[in-house]
């Protein structure tokens, strides 16, 4: 009967141990784990978060994000262990494109279109907001809502404003994010 309760004690104690690790684990944020060809990074609850492949040691490739249900929720390109391309970001709900932007050593640069949950194209412009740029947004029916441009970051030049029929309805001028006058 000893042996029976010695045999038990141990059990508990071996599976309250491994319950622990895992919990402590669990804890821990974006753990990051590297294989001889993948490089993965994990969501606080363990599950994985973001794959890519590994060349010489390096990201290489497009990494995929997952989210925390094990859904791909997005795409990354690396090269050589920094953001190089284009990425795709989803709606997590509707797994329709919310963002594409594009990178270039490691920095936003170059184009950047933002989507409504229903897919359709929301705003097109240059994906470095803080210099010259140009912007074309839409309305939730597609049609064209809004087309400018900016300088440093801020609304410069003509502005052109549209209905949700794609009627013009006003022009603006603007200079480095002020109404002119």
């Amino acid at each position: 009967m000893t042996t029976y309760y010695t045999f038990t004690l141990i059990l508990f104690l071996f599976i309250y141990s491994a319950h622990s690790q895992t919990e402590q684990k669990k804890a821990t944020d974006t753990v990051k784990e590297q294989t001889a060809d993948t490089f993965f990074s994990y969501h606080p609850d363990g599950t994985i978060s973001m794959e890519v492949p590994l060349e010489d040691g390096l990201k290489s490739g497009n990494g995929i994000l997952l989210g925390e249900d094990g859904n791909i929720v997005g795409i990354r390109h690396y090269k050589s262990d920094t953001l190089n391309g284009f990425g795709l970001l989803l709606n997590e709900n509707t797994f329709k494109p919310k963002h594409i932007y594009q990178s270039k050593n490691g920095k936003p640069e170059g184009v950047l279109i933002n989507f409504y949950d229903s897919g359709i194209i929301k705003k097109f412009r240059t994906a470095d907001i803080f210099n010259d740029s140009q912007i074309l947004e839409f309305h939730e029916n597609g049609v064209i809502k809004e087309i400018g441009q900016t300088k440093k970051g801020k609304a410069h030049g003509t502005f052109f404003y549209f209905d949700v029929n794609g009627k013009l309805e006003k022009r603006v001028e603007y200079e480095e994010g002020n109404i002119a006058k």
